[in-house]
Order: C-alpha cells, then sequence, then structure tokens
C-alpha cells in the first residue's frame, strides 16, 4: 500500500467515525429527550391521580412539571406555554416567540394584587 492510499483510506475512516459519532449523539440526545418527556408525564400522572391534592405553594418543580416556558409579553401579561413532549432549543423558542404570542389561548383570565394595585393578565397556550 502506498503512503497516498494509506492517507486517503485513512481520511476515509476518520470522516466514518466522526459521522458515527455525530449519529451516537443524536441518538443519545433522543433518549434523553424521551426519558425526561416521561418523566414529566409520569410526574403529572402522580400529582393529578392523588386524591383531593392541593397545591399549598407552587415549588420550581411543580411549576416545571407542568409549564414548558413563561413569556413576559409585557410588565402586566404573560403566557405559560404547554407542550407534549416536543423540546425547543432557546433559539427555536425565541423564533417562535411571535407566533406563540398569537396564538389562541386554552385558558385566559386575571390575578388582581390588592397590596400592589396591579392586574396581571395570564394566557396558557399549547405549543
Amino acid at each position: 500500500m502506498t503512503e497516498d492510499d494509506f492517507n486517503t483510506k485513512y481520511r476515509e475512516l476518520q470522516e466514518e467515525l466522526q459521522a458515527k459519532n455525530l449519529e451516537v449523539r443524536q441518538m443519545e440526545d433522543k433518549v434523553i429527550m424521551s426519558f425526561e418527556a416521561n418523566n414529566r408525564i409520569r410526574q403529572i400522572e402522580e400529582y393529578t391521580s392523588a386524591p383531593h391534592r392541593e397545591a399549598a405553594y407552587l415549588d420550581t418543580q411543580l411549576l416545571r412539571t407542568f409549564v414548558y416556558r413563561i413569556i413576559a409579553v409585557n410588565r402586566y401579561e404573560v403566557i405559560y406555554c404547554i407542550t407534549n413532549s416536543k423540546e425547543y432549543s432557546d433559539q427555536e423558542f425565541a423564533n417562535m416567540r411571535q407566533r406563540i404570542i398569537n396564538l389562541r389561548p386554552i385558558v385566559s383570565g386575571h390575578y388582581y394584587d390588592h397590596d400592589l394595585d396591579i392586574k396581571m393578565k395570564y394566557r396558557l397556550v399549547a405549543i
């Protein structure tokens, strides 16, 4: 085998290895996303199946179980986004922000804080 043949074969194998490594990373990402989605669904099922369970306070874990992301439209309005199992990168979500703001809400309402004398509007949308 000549040196040129060796170098050509080496480059081919190196490119194949890089492609396989990329494939492995993509598969790992899919497994992680699937695990996280299944875990979230399990947490929701556990929470909603408990008889007469009330949330004494809204902790971070409970909020993350039900709500995927929150968009502050302005000082007095927020949008809670839920998703089934799709995970969006920060960039994907940022690119979708205007479309999400214009989505028809599943639920909407407001909360009035007497102490601060402000009315907060909220919407829940599925993305």
